[in-house]
């Protein structure tokens, strides 16, 4: 495995401990909850680096890697069915 992929791949490792310690804080040290925009900020990081580190290795052709990131935005981004009818109203 190549240097690249290995620093890559360190990146889901570390955005675990960070993602975890970003929760404690607040109020004298109790949790934070978890919040749309926390699922949308850990699906993204760690979704693109372990497709990256897929692609770089030839494990998944590049059309597939565009397709995977594009739905991982997808879910992270994209309306709800509900928020959907409120902003056509």
């Amino acid at each position: 495995m190549d240097k690249l992929s290995v620093i890559i791949a360190s990146a889901v490792p570390l955005l675990v401990v960070v993602a975890g310690l970003s929760r404690i804080g607040g109020k004298r040290g109790s949790m934070k909850g978890v919040g749309w925009q926390f699922i949308r900020f850990t699906v993204v990081s760690v979704s693109v680096p372990i497709v990256a580190v897929l692609a770089l290795n030839d494990v998944i052709p590049s059309e597939a890697a565009t397709g995977t990131i594009g739905a991982a935005l997808g879910y992270a981004f994209g309306l709800r069915e509900q928020t959907r009818k409120e902003a056509e109203s």
